[in-house]
């Protein structure tokens, strides 16, 4: 289990799988800084819900694509709560989608701030506090589109997100002196708000009769994930990254 006590700050926290996260390790002991940009009311809503209930939650308003942002959210949950053990970087967007050769520029650039510049300034941030304390973790929010390209007119996204998983495993070796542990997951078939803000190719529904376990997956069988990564018993786990597809793609 992640550790009673801890502190975790979680960006994209009030909804899909930043949501079911904090919910997961709320419900393991640990306080939680949710990280949100439109979603005010449903974070504010899930703060307010779990602090209710005896878990201590705040939920911080942050552009994580904006350095000074990015500083203010980690000095909050450094205020409130004195420490930072895990960081969760799930903060991610599709933007727009369309073949490279009508793709605009803003949206190449845009695509890259959201999807892998903010987990660098979110670490980058977090480090020193993260150093302070014993097990510390990151875990990177990636996806099977940085390993397989993607669906169609994707092409920035899973560039994206294979960044990030580089990323993943440059920061292992880097933190690994400091004992805090980097890893990401790589969530595909997944049944989340995601999918409505910006629609794939096909409808998920479609996706079913070629996953061997049969069902779409749910944000908590990713959630599960994060939560087993952050936490003690994955201790001698970094630089690796987790598939959550369902058997869809086994590497």
């Amino acid at each position: 289990m992640t550790a009673s006590g801890a502190v975790a700050v979680v960006t994209g926290g009030a909804s899909g799988i930043g949501q079911a996260t904090v919910r997961v390790l709320a419900g393991r002991g640990t306080a939680t800084v949710i990280g949100y940009l439109n979603s005010a009311q449903e974070a504010v809503k899930l703060a307010d819900e779990l602090d209710r209930a005896g878990s201590p939650t705040i939920a911080v308003r942050a552009d994580v694509t904006d350095e000074a942002e990015v500083a203010r959210l980690v000095d909050r949950a450094l205020a409130r709560f004195g420490r930072i053990d895990y960081l969760v970087n799930n903060a991610g967007a599709t933007i727009a989608r369309g073949p490279v050769e009508e793709l605009p520029l803003s949206v190449w650039h845009r695509s890259l701030a959201v999807n892998l510049t903010s987990a660098y300034l979110m670490c980058r941030a977090a480090i020193p506090a993260l150093r302070d304390q014993s097990g510390a973790a990151i875990v990177n929010v990636a996806s099977s589109s940085g390993f397989t390209g993607g669906s169609r007119g994707s092409a920035h996204y899973a560039a994206a997100k294979a960044g990030l998983v580089g990323l993943t495993r440059a920061l292992a070796g880097e933190l690994a002196p400091f004992d805090i542990r980097v890893n990401a997951v790589a969530p595909a078939s997944i049944d989340t708000p995601f999918h409505e803000k910006w629609p794939p190719a096909t409808p998920p529904e479609s996706w079913i009769p070629g996953l061997p376990l049969g069902r779409l997956g749910s944000p908590v069988d990713v959630a599960d994930a994060i939560a087993f990564l952050l936490c003690d018993t994955a201790g001698f786990i970094t630089g690796q990254t987790v598939h959550i597809n369902g058997g869809s793609r086994m590497y």
